[in-house]
């Protein structure tokens, strides 16, 4: 069965209206999230609805393939654009005739389709994914009565199954899985690719964070030093002792610019992060387009 998280990205009145074209509505916080499921796919639509930095990214760092639907180019859409060009995405959609914005940008090979072809272009997606330790980003908790803790998550790597034992990373923290439910089913098993909701044991809804990773451990750190990849659209002068907001996967957190030159930066972190891949770094600052660049950590 075809696993895909599709975001949503421009118009936002064009966007709810084809959500629930698409799908039932699911969560819904500053991020938006429709559930398809059939016997051809599982598919959840992401988008953001909010004008928070934080919100954008973690709605890009949720999906697999982006769809861009705009008649006019908003600076708030013009930001979206821009953050979705720093992910750099293999493949996507645009439904839109204005299509002279996305020119010099990792968008302009994206497919031009109609809205009505959407559908039948994502079942045609193959998403190729690597064969690598369990990772699961949370992207909502909740407590429920005489149940338990829930998190909500899109397993990126790995597989998960009931009675697990996880660790929460930044925090170190084992819990169990107690069960699993996927599409309002509950299940035995899950692999990579699949929403999933997981009943576990071992922290409460006051320890856990947006952001925070469900795997066999890994790598986290107070100080990020990479390579330095800058939008051709930031025109911010930053330096050593500015504020720079950070995202690794979906955690976001914010930290102080220890060095920087034209292509390497260093970051002293707020606090401890699981810190694997690629990182994106924006401006603290309120002018659009926020997006500084990226950068990426072994």
């Amino acid at each position: 069965m075809l696993r895909l998280s599709v975001g949503l990205f421009g118009d936002i009145e064009i966007i709810e209206k084809l959500a629930n074209d698409l799908g039932r509505k699911g969560t819904e916080n500053d991020i938006i999230i429709y559930n398809h499921n059939s016997s051809d796919a599982a598919m959840n639509f992401v988008f953001p609805k909010s004008d928070k930095i934080q919100s954008l990214l973690q709605a890009i760092a949720m999906i697999d393939i982006p769809v861009i639907i705009f008649d006019n180019v908003t600076p708030e859409v013009g930001e979206q654009l821009v953050a979705l060009d720093m992910f750099s995405f293999e493949k996507g959609f645009v439904i839109s005739k204005n299509m002279g914005f996305l020119k010099g940008t990792s968008l302009e090979k994206y497919k031009i389709i109609s809205q009505n072809e959407l559908r039948e272009e994502l079942l045609k997606i193959y998403v190729e994914r690597k064969d690598f330790p369990l990772r699961i980003p949370v992207d909502n908790y909740f407590d429920v009565r005489s149940v338990g803790f829930i998190v909500l998550g899109i397993i990126k790597s790995g597989s998960v199954k009931k009675f697990d034992k996880l660790i929460v990373e930044p925090l170190g923290k084992e819990v169990l899985v107690k069960s699993i439910q996927s599409n309002d089913k509950e299940i035995q098993y899950a692999e990579k690719g699949t929403r999933v909701g997981l009943n576990i044991k071992g922290i409460d809804s006051e320890e856990m964070k947006r952001g925070f990773v469900l795997c066999n451990g890994m790598k986290k750190t107070d100080k990020i030093s990479s390579n330095l990849i800058r939008s051709r659209f930031c025109k911010e002068e930053l330096r050593p002792g500015d504020q720079i907001h950070v995202l690794s996967d979906l955690f976001f957190t914010t930290g102080t610019i220890e060095k920087i030159s034209d292509d390497k930066i260093t970051v002293l972190l707020q606090r401890e992060i699981p810190c694997e891949g690629m990182i994106i770094f924006a401006s603290t600052k309120s002018k659009l387009p926020r997006i500084v660049g990226k950068g990426f950590v072994a």
